[in-house]
């Protein structure tokens, strides 16, 4: 039997009216927004349908409206026209179709720079001129990467010409940095690659565009990539932006276990006085995980970086890690040693004993140490 038999030829012809409103829903889903907003005139439960949060929410978290918008359709709407008029009223090239590199050239950005060869010497009318052309430039890139984020622009070739423009005449590098991130947020991580390498950045420009790698790359647990990257560009880096970059990529990495990434960040990565804690930190985790034999072949690869870190530690650093390991001979053994030359390695072993419920091997330290 026909389901469709004794409806109205107009409900047989519209499916709105006869699928589930979730079926419905997840179809529209797969449709090009600009053709959402078309079915949205063909009737009343096709307007409400086309207006669902479902459809919308995801888009404008793209575009950068908050949680809770009590209509996330005419927010992500009015956004959109807001960045049009912006881009109309920037720069009417901007609205066009895609530029070769020769127009671009002849439309005249090559031009609002003055002809004083000092800058500092520029009159206020050279120099606001100048920055006229920069803020407006810079404004009609930021509204048309936002329309691109929300596929309302095919104008991605120019888009980094400009911002080219605005990096080669201006020094300024967000325009760079604003496209980059662009193609890393719509998981184009090859292109974003290589424009990254055509662009000599500053040091903290680079090290900005690498944490946006690392985010994208770790919330796919593509930690490894995040390495690789980081490799190619470190040598682009000043030493604060490197320690910065390594610290939240071993952040991730401890996060989701990946013991094996957090060693190739200190033996690729990490320069030699930041290496110590981080060692100290994978073993930690390889315990807590239960994973003691690879723990205990990573403190014999670590373990003279950490004897040599003693004195800076003020207690030895292995004696911890080898109570953990359930190795307490070893770490008696290297108490005694060490006893000497540092009379509170026997209360850093106290204390070991004691985090590890070590009661006979407590009272036995205890003894050796001052009474007061």
């Amino acid at each position: 039997m026909n389901p469709l038999s004794n409806q109205p030829i107009a409900a047989q012809l519209n499916p709105a009216e006869v699928l589930p409103e979730p079926i419905t829903l997840i179809v529209l889903s797969f449709l090009d927004r600009r053709d959402v907003c078309t079915c949205s005139r063909l009737s009343r439960i096709w307007e409400r349908l086309s207006s669902d949060s479902s459809l919308w929410k995801p888009l404008a978290a793209h575009v950068g409206i908050d949680e809770g918008a009590e209509n996330y359709r005419v927010a992500v709407g009015q956004k959109l026209i807001d960045a049009l008029r912006v881009v109309k009223e920037s720069d009417p090239f901007l609205d066009k179709e895609v530029l070769t590199a020769a127009q671009f050239d002849a439309i005249g950005y090559h031009a609002p720079v003055s002809d004083n060869p000092d800058p500092s010497q520029e009159t206020m009318e050279e120099l606001s001129k100048k920055m006229g052309y920069h803020d407006r430039l810079n404004e009609g890139l930021r509204a048309h990467i936002l329309l691109h984020k929300a596929g309302f622009s095919n104008l991605e070739p120019m888009l980094e010409r400009y911002a080219n423009v605005l990096f080669q005449k201006y020094g300024d590098e967000n325009g760079v940095i604003s496209v980059l991130k662009m193609h890393i947020q719509m998981n184009r991580l090859t292109a974003a690659e290589e424009l990254l390498i055509n662009f000599h950045l500053s040091s903290s420009a680079t090290a900005t565009v690498l944490e946006f790698f690392i985010t994208a790359m770790a919330q796919e647990q593509r930690l490894d990539e995040a390495v690789a990257i980081c490799n190619k560009f470190f040598p682009r880096l000043e030493k604060n932006s490197k320690n910065g970059l390594c610290e939240t990529l071993l952040s991730y990495a401890l996060c989701y276990k990946k013991h094996d990434i957090v060693e190739r960040i200190i033996d690729e990565l990490l320069p030699a006085d930041k290496r110590l804690s981080s060692c100290i930190h994978l073993i930690e985790s390889l315990i807590d995980n239960k994973e003691l034999e690879k723990a205990a072949e990573k403190l014999k690869k670590y373990q003279e970086e950490l004897e040599c870190a003693a004195e800076m530690w003020q207690t030895h650093p292995l004696i911890p890690l080898y109570v953990k390991l359930g190795e307490k001979d070893k770490a008696w053994a290297l108490a005694m040693k060490a006893k000497g030359e540092d009379p509170l390695i026997l209360y850093a072993l106290r204390e070991s004993f004691l985090l590890a419920g070590l009661t006979d091997e407590l009272e036995k330290v205890s003894a050796m140490l001052p009474q007061t």
